[in-house]
């Protein structure tokens, strides 16, 4: 997703994570923090009760997108149009209104029918502020398919990503 905003805002991006308040405090009294700091961190700073799982900004232009991360069909399971709308439909009980990216990656993503799934997801319901569908395709590629606000489609191959 960093290469994908990173494309889309024209500047470098940085992945971050919201992080419990010791760690946040014992990183800000660090001058220079070390990789063992960083790793640190990571295993045991990020908030993971936190509705926002991680984010990627752009410092330059201080742009930020905060994004909640979902996965359907893990292990192969076959996830259909109708469930994945039913999915996104039902998020409106149980989250408020806020401004980050539903962020849904479909181990499948070749089995929906995209124009069908527009046509079920109710967008105004969804309080999140963008509807993504990330996954792999039949090759090596990755599919981007934005749902909200407005529809959109983008096919990278994993190469241009890993870059």
């Amino acid at each position: 997703m960093s290469k994908i905003y990173q494309e889309q805002w024209g500047e470098k991006t940085y992945i971050g994570y919201y992080l419990k308040p010791r760690f946040s405090k014992l990183l800000s009294l660090e001058l220079t923090p070390t990789w063992d700091t960083y790793l640190k961190l990571l295993s045991d700073g990020v908030e993971q009760y936190n509705e926002i799982d991680f984010i990627i900004s752009a410092p330059e232009q201080a742009v930020l997108q905060e994004f909640q991360l979902k996965r359907l069909g893990p292990g192969g399971i076959k996830i259909t149009t109708e469930a994945l709308a039913d999915y996104i439909n039902g998020v409106k009980n149980k989250y408020s209104k806020n401004d980050s990216a539903l962020l849904i990656e479909i181990s499948r993503l070749p089995d929906i029918d995209f124009p069908r799934l527009e046509k079920l997801v109710v967008k105004e319901d969804v309080p999140f502020g963008e509807i993504l569908l990330i996954g792999l395709g039949n090759d090596s590629t990755v599919f981007v398919v934005g749902l909200k606000p407005d529809p959109g489609f983008s096919v990278y191959s994993v190469e241009q990503l890993l870059a």
